[in-house]
């Protein structure tokens, strides 16, 4: 996790930890934690920060993921 950009991708949208901290149900110590990449995110935290920051996909793959996934995007036959 870079948690840099998430703060950045935070403090753009206009939220403090706190406001990310009630939208998520947690502490703002946990948020604080979390943001700050002690503790994990969860994938519905995840979804939850994507939607509240208004982040694509490879926003949230810069700051929450470490290595790139790459995704097969030719249409595969199906097996006879």
């Amino acid at each position: 996790m870079k948690p840099n950009l998430l703060k950045a991708e935070r403090v753009k949208a206009g939220l403090t930890q706190k406001d990310l901290s009630i939208a998520l149900r947690k502490d703002v110590s946990t948020y604080s934690k979390k943001e700050n990449g002690i503790v994990d995110f969860t994938a519905s935290e995840i979804r939850t920060i994507k939607q509240l920051l208004s982040l694509n996909p490879e926003t949230i793959d810069a700051i929450f993921f470490d290595t790139k996934v790459a995704f097969d995007t030719t249409k595969q036959k199906e097996a006879v």
